[in-house]
């Protein structure tokens, strides 16, 4: 009996030390976010004010820049901070020169984008953006901003973000020949080289996906679904299921035929500048049975 509740109470020891150790870890993993009051002001000059947030957000050191981006892919609402990559420094730019630093929102897929440097270069602009720490061990930053945005179609409308604050967003550091300037795609169907000659990208009915289309001189077509909640490194399975991207290759004179297995990396995804980059890997076929490989693929896109 002694030795049964010695191995209980040891038990019990051990059980509450792992619970104290995930409970630990959990306090540690940190948690991105990016928060501010949005003061909205309309064409009549009226003004409310709310909390704001958006559920994703990451950030690019690239070509000489940090750029913080995050975005709603339900609604299409984008919100991006640009300043020059001095560090964990202390930005402002009350003017028009955007190499000085820039905030963009747009408040969903269609509307115009409303940017902080100032309509008319006699008047201020308003940015401010303070990046307090750069974590080099984790990749992340945190700081705040203030910003007032306008719109782009009349002098009253504007956008003020005050007391904003993001915490903990992960950074992706790129080299300058990965900048985006074009829409290309190439890989190897059956170890052939597809060549398009026309690429086309687009977005789906409910605006989650981008829909990216390529042609070769044959008529042969690739169609892959490409997500806008992605972000850097995302990985994803080619296939049928509910948690599956949809791909499809469509053979000169035959039908479509759909993704059977496989996978797509979204390398990078830079919502401010509205880029994407990734790679691809499967194979398609009908009933499930795999008929041609899709190997080697790379693909770029600019989008709206």
């Amino acid at each position: 009996m002694r030795q049964f509740l010695r191995i209980s109470v040891i038990l019990t020891i051990l059980i509450s030390a792992w619970a104290c150790e995930k409970d630990e870890e959990q306090e540690e993993t940190p948690q991105k976010k990016i928060t501010a009051t949005l003061n909205l002001r309309d064409v009549n000059n009226n003004l409310t004010s709310s909390s704001w947030s958006l559920p994703e957000i990451s950030a690019t050191r690239q070509n000489g820049n940090i750029t913080l981006t995050a975005y709603n892919s339900q609604s299409g609402e984008i919100f991006s901070l640009r300043v020059p990559d001095e560090g964990a420094a202390y930005y402002t730019n009350l003017g028009t020169d955007n190499d000085l630093g820039y905030a963009g929102w747009r408040k969903n897929s269609n509307a115009l984008t409303w940017y902080s440097n100032a309509i008319d270069p006699a008047e201020l602009g308003d940015f401010i953006m303070e990046i307090d720490e750069i974590n080099e061990t984790a990749n992340t930053l945190s700081g705040t901003f203030f910003t007032v945005v306008h719109s782009p179609e009349n002098e009253v409308e504007n956008a003020i973000f005050q007391n904003g604050s993001f915490v903990n967003v992960p950074i992706v550091v790129a080299d300058e020949n990965d900048e985006i300037t074009e829409t290309k795609l190439s890989c190897k169907v059956n170890g052939i080289n597809f060549n398009p000659n026309s690429i086309d990208v687009t977005r789906d009915l409910n605006g989650s996906f981008l829909i990216l289309t390529a042609s070769n001189s044959s008529t042969a077509t690739l169609i892959i679904s490409l997500p806008l909640d992605a972000v850097n490194l995302d990985e994803f399975s080619v296939g049928s299921g509910n948690n599956e991207l949809e791909v499809s290759y469509q053979p000169a004179s035959f039908d479509a035929q759909s993704g059977s297995s496989g996978t797509v990396i979204i390398e990078t995804h830079n919502q401010g500048a509205q880029t994407m980059s990734g790679s691809f890997d499967f194979q398609v076929g009908e009933s499930g049975t795999p008929n041609h490989s899709i190997t080697e693929g790379e693909f770029e896109v600019i989008y709206d």
